[in-house]
């Protein structure tokens, strides 16, 4: 699960927007979303926002995802307004494995290379030690 963070920031702006989603880039739905900056938040829905005159700054959330295609439709009638992508947060299983995992490797050789015809425990636990490293200093493991 993931969510994306939004925010519509009008000048007099009249008219409205549609959160929305594609699995294929052709057919279009609008989306659950809520309002996130009022207190307590707005409730899941996916009307149409309509706005008439609206100067202020509005949060929304779009929770779920991941999503292939998503987009933001304006129809303007007056004023003008602003979309404003404020985040997007990906709870990948792979975000979930590394979560309080953590390797630690000690004596190896960087060893990128082996013949897997003829090696020895040693150099497999190099090979393996350098790999660890490597997805380390990605940012895959901590």
């Amino acid at each position: 699960m993931g969510q994306i963070k939004l925010s519509l920031k009008g000048s007099t702006f009249s008219g409205t927007i549609d959160l929305q989603v594609s699995a294929d880039g052709t057919s279009w739905v609008n989306i659950p979303y809520f309002r996130s900056d009022t207190a307590p938040l707005g409730s899941l829905n996916t009307d149409q926002i309509s706005l008439v005159g609206s100067s202020e700054t509005r949060s929304y959330v779009v929770p779920g995802g991941p999503f292939s295609h998503f987009r933001v439709v304006m129809v303007r009638t007056a004023g003008t307004i602003t979309a404003s992508l404020e985040g997007y947060e990906h709870d990948s299983p792979l975000a979930r494995r590394r979560a309080g995992q953590s390797y630690t490797v000690s004596n190896i050789t960087t060893d990128r290379t082996y013949d897997a015809d003829s090696t020895s425990d040693a150099e497999v636990a190099d090979v393996l030690g350098t790999l660890i490293a490597d997805l380390k200093t990605a940012g895959i493991l901590d």
